[in-house]
């Protein structure tokens, strides 16, 4: 059986990029540390869930990135990493999940199908998906409020998905525990169950 040692971080993600940046560094060498294959960051991770795209330099954001990529090649591991994209022919920017190989190259990206409320204000969308043969194991990716339609995961399903890495932004909240959370592992153990898949 093929196997995959998953690491996952979980940071307050905020919009200061650099800070952002030297979580992000940090818990990779970590994972690399402890021999992870791959590193799963939340949605938005590098640029920031609430950052707004008139504030973002695209600049520093890039040069960002390039020392994600370096730091994966010299530690040879997978990273998944949530950004701000910016594609010319979009007004918005997309919610973006970067899959980066050990080489340091970005070998896939996904962007977010389904936005929540006010998110259409800030993001652009459009129907993609994004199916990778990592170290023998067919993965796809999701991002948040996709979890929420079932016939993406069952699109997954039927490419042959064995493995799917979901991205939430979910870790700078300040408030109690309360049913929404035990509604999504709810909802996730069930996309699981009914689509014969394991989720990150």
């Amino acid at each position: 059986m093929n196997k995959l040692k998953i690491a996952i971080s979980q940071f307050s993600v905020s919009s200061d990029l650099a800070i952002n940046e030297s979580f992000i560094l940090k818990h990779i060498l970590e994972a690399s540390e402890e021999s992870a294959d791959i590193i799963h960051f939340p949605e938005t991770a590098l640029s920031g869930y609430e950052t707004k795209s008139r504030d973002i330099n695209w600049n520093s954001l890039r040069q960002s990135l390039k020392r994600i990529r370096i730091t994966a090649n010299k530690l040879d591991i997978y990273v998944i990493l949530g950004s701000h994209h910016r594609v010319r022919s979009s007004i918005k920017p997309f919610n973006c999940t970067y899959l980066i190989s050990p080489s340091g190259k970005i070998i896939g990206r996904y962007f977010k199908n389904k936005l929540y409320k006010k998110e259409k204000n800030r993001f652009s969308c459009k129907t993609n998906f994004l199916i990778k043969n990592i170290k023998g194991i067919t993965c796809g990716f999701l991002i948040c409020y996709d979890s929420c339609y079932p016939k993406l995961f069952e699109y997954y399903r039927s490419h042959g998905v064995k493995l799917l890495f979901l991205s939430y932004y979910n870790a700078n909240s300040s408030r109690d525990k309360n049913n929404m959370d035990h509604l999504m592992k709810a909802q996730i153990s069930s996309r699981a169950s009914d689509n014969l898949m394991y989720i990150s």
